[in-house]
Formats: C-alpha cells, structure tokens, sequence
C-alpha cells in the first residue's frame, strides 16, 4: 500500500516569482465518504459462490450462505456479516460465477451495475490457472489485462466504490496437502481437477515437477499483476498476497478436494477481513491547496494530511465530471479555480473543495511549501 506523509515550512514572501500561496478553501462541494458501505457486492467464481463447501455430494452445487464474502451463515462470518454486525444494515449481491476466469470480470461488473456497489471484492484466478493442460493456462498479460478492464468498467460505473482486491490461492499446497491421498488422486483424475497442477499427483519425474512448479510460477506472476494494476486506483486495496500465503490443511478443504470447506471459508473471512479497509476509520483525510507564482501561470502544488494514512488525491476543473489523480504540480492560469479532494487508505474520501489561484498582482504574506514522501 502506498502511503503519502505530508509537511509544511512555513516563511515570509521575499521575492515575486516563486511565491507561494495556499488559497482559503471554498464551501464543500461533495460530501466526505467515510466508515462502512451499505452496499456490498462480490465478483469471483466458485471460491466466491462457495461450491460445495458443506460438503453434501448429493446436492453438489453453490452454497452461497457460506462464502466469504457475502455469505450469510453465521458459521462463517463473512465480511458482510461483519459489516452488519456493526451498522445493522447492509446489502449484498454475489454477482461470482462458478467457473469464472478473469475474462468474465467486465461482464459480472456490468451485470451487477444496478447494485451500485459502494464495496465490492473481487477474487479471481483459480480458473486461469486450473486448465486440462499448462499450456491452456491463461497468459500473464491477458490475465493484465483483463483485471485492467474489469477495474476500468467498475470505477466507470461507480467511480467512489473501494475495491479489495483478493490474491490467487497457492494452488500447489493443494496439491502437497492431497497428493498423498488416494481418494484425492482418484476425485483429481475421474473429475479432470485441474490438470495443469494435478496431473500426475504422485510423480516425481523432473517434468512433472518442473511443470508444477511453472504452474506455481504463474499464479505468483498473476498476484504481481493484481498488486501492480489495484495500484493504479486511489480506491483499490490488494491483500499484499495474504491468500497465497495462507497456509491449507485438510479442514478447510471440501469433499471435492480442491474448493473451500464451511471452515476454508471461515479462514478466509477471518484472513480478507484483516487485509481489507478498516471501515472503522471513519475520518476523512483532508487536502491544502499551495500556489507557486511562475512568471504568468501559478504552480499548483496538492497535498494532504490523514490519520492513518493518505492514498492520494484528485483534482478537476469545476466544468469537468471526472477526476484525474494527482501525481506531481501542474500549472494554472491566474484565477483558476480548480476542485481537489484527497482518498485515505482505507478509502474514505474528503468532501471535496474549490480553491482558487490567486490574480498576478496578488502579494501573499505565507509562503506554505508542501513536501510529500511516498513509501510504498
């Protein structure tokens, strides 16, 4: 997670180029967006729509009662429920689809548009990776691309939504936790499970183990492109891989040997509630708008100051509808008024605020000279 900390030297004006000025701030023109969501919505797969996670092989099928993410089973707490438990109220839509790869992410986004998703979480991947064969493996830069796409489509349809973004399960412990079990090995085979990891499961042949290890190779490079693209949005939180690293045991593995039990769900509500926004942070991070006089143009310099954190921020012009992400100054014509507001990292947005630069002629007494670290 980026993390942007923020100072201020405060002097006298000597000179008049360079000066600097930090504009009184105009009335709120948004409202914040701070604390809990009331509308959830899930994008994934079967891990999302919890197939058949009581374990009933005579009714084998999705249990949604018990996923993670918008589960309502008190057995498994989910990060809905958690919500719940401390507004009283929330909706939630599971718009996962068993079988999912991550092309399918644009279509579920869109087909859960009336949602209005204020939190959504996506995890997706399994699939690409679950194929007959290596080779029918998703390729790392579509796999980019398509999380790019689908990210695109949600922050279109709903620009404020904070998006947690979930990493790709380590397949290959699957593997090391069942390998050694005949019932596992026949379910793996009689099924097609996937074969691109599952293959051969007691082999020790340097193909086989190459080829899994290849296998591994690719989700560790999809979890690279999830952390990498989630970065690119003010609103977006990936698990810093906690899902891959979570360790597996037989418990938390369903009759299937491949999906998550009632208690595998369970884990990951527990873990994903830990790597998600903290919705208890209710306060919103606040901006200062600094203005650096460059012979006719005025030098806008953003930043901001947060309790927890900030992500970043954005700014538009007041004709415009959509925010670009503030990445270094720019320049303004004197008597530009520009709106700016700064994200948390946990997501809460300040309302956001008109400010000004001041006309040519204008003499400022404070000089505010924002200095801002990024860690990463």
């Amino acid at each position: 997670m980026r993390r942007i900390t923020i100072g201020l030297l405060v002097g006298l004006v000597v000179a008049s180029i360079g000066q600097t000025s930090a504009q009184p701030a105009g009335d709120v023109i948004d409202p914040a967006v701070v604390g809990y969501p009331q509308r959830v919505v899930a994008f994934g797969d079967s891990i999302t729509r919890a197939f058949l996670a009581d374990g009933n092989i005579a009714e084998i099928g999705d249990k949604p009662q018990y996923s993670w993410a918008t589960g309502t089973s008190p057995e498994v707490n989910s990060l809905t429920e958690r919500i719940r438990t401390a507004t009283g109220s929330v909706t939630a839509t599971n718009a996962a689809v068993s079988g999912a790869s991550m092309t399918a992410l644009v279509g579920q986004v869109n087909g859960a548009e009336p949602a209005n998703a204020q939190y959504a979480t996506i995890l997706m991947g399994a699939n690409d990776i679950c194929r007959s064969s290596e080779g029918a493996m998703t390729s790392v830069t579509d796999y980019r691309t398509q999380i790019t796409n689908g990210l695109n489509q949600l922050t279109t349809n709903e620009p404020e939504v904070r998006v947690f973004v979930a990493s790709v399960p380590d397949i290959f412990q699957v593997w090391q936790t069942f390998k050694d079990n005949s019932t596992a090995r026949f379910i793996w085979g009689q099924f097609s499970v996937c074969q691109s990891m599952f293959a051969n499961p007691e082999s020790t042949a340097p193909a086989d183990v190459e080829r899994r290890q290849r296998v591994r190779q690719r989700i560790v490079d999809y979890n690279t492109q999830l952390s990498e693209v989630c970065n690119n949005y003010l609103r977006c939180r990936f698990d810093q891989n906690l899902l891959f690293n979570s360790p597996i045991s037989p418990t938390l593995i369903t009759a299937d040997y491949y999906h998550p039990s009632i208690a595998g769900q369970q884990a990951l509500a527990n873990n994903l509630a830990q790597a998600s926004f903290d919705f208890t942070d209710q306060q919103a991070p606040v901006s200062t708008v600094g203005f650096t006089q460059t012979k006719l143009m005025w030098l806008a310099t953003l930043s901001a100051t947060d309790d927890r954190g900030v992500r970043g921020l954005e700014y538009r012009l007041p004709s415009q509808t959509t925010w670009t992400r503030y990445s270094q100054p720019f320049e303004v014509a004197p008597e530009t008024t520009i709106i700016v507001r700064a994200v948390d990292i946990n997501g809460n947005t300040e309302g956001s605020r008109a400010w000004t630069a001041p006309a040519n002629n204008q003499s400022p007494s404070v000089v505010f000279m924002p200095f801002v670290t990024l860690n990463q």
